[in-house]
């Protein structure tokens, strides 16, 4: 980071390791990459999913960012927007994601997995939010993934011959499908 970019406000991340802690388990015992140790409440830590995993490759539901090196051009993706991987990798390392209709009117575009940033695993996504939204011939279904199976919770159909676009029933199952993601989080506070 330069001193231009210094300004207040601007969100940052420290590298360091954890390497103690406390014994009142409230703090963390911090050596930063310039060697330098110091402890650290816990409750201002959040973990760093962009630890660089070469063997893994990118999953549908990751959420990624670009990260771009060198040159930039124009029509290049925003490197501050997250995106939804949409398909596993291919493998020649080309990675599907969702873009904004603006840019591309499909709504995806292929990127080179070596200009793309895990942000959040989709294993990370599954624990946190185990409610998804899934589209088959004619409708739109909202699942729950269990550690034994995948288990349907409903399906909200589209079409002419119904009246309802694919869009307004995607949007309400994902209405719906963060609904049923919230009250899970809200099970597992109590």
């Amino acid at each position: 980071m330069e001193f231009k970019d210094c300004t207040v406000g601007t969100k940052v991340h420290l590298g360091g390791e954890i390497v103690d802690i406390s014994n009142d388990k409230k703090a963390v015992l911090i050596k930063w990459e310039n060697g330098k140790e110091f402890y650290i409440g816990i409750d201002l830590l959040e973990r760093d999913f962009n630890q660089y995993d070469p063997k893994r490759k990118f999953r549908k539901g990751d959420i990624v960012k670009p990260d771009y090196k060198g040159r930039k051009w124009e029509g290049m993706l925003d490197e501050g927007m997250y995106y939804k991987v949409l398909e596993d990798e291919s493998h020649d390392g080309q990675v599907l994601i969702t873009i904004d209709k603006i840019a591309n009117p499909r709504g995806w575009g292929e990127v080179d997995f070596s200009r793309l940033v895990l942000i959040k695993p989709i294993e990370k996504i599954k624990e946190e939010e185990p409610y998804y939204v899934d589209e088959s011939c004619g409708c739109v279904n909202i699942r729950r993934e269990d550690e034994n199976n995948d288990k349907y919770i409903c399906s909200i159909y589209f079409g002419d011959h119904i009246g309802v676009s694919r869009e307004k029933a995607l949007e309400k199952a994902e209405e719906l499908c963060k609904e049923k993601n919230r009250e899970y989080r809200e099970s597992l506070k109590n």
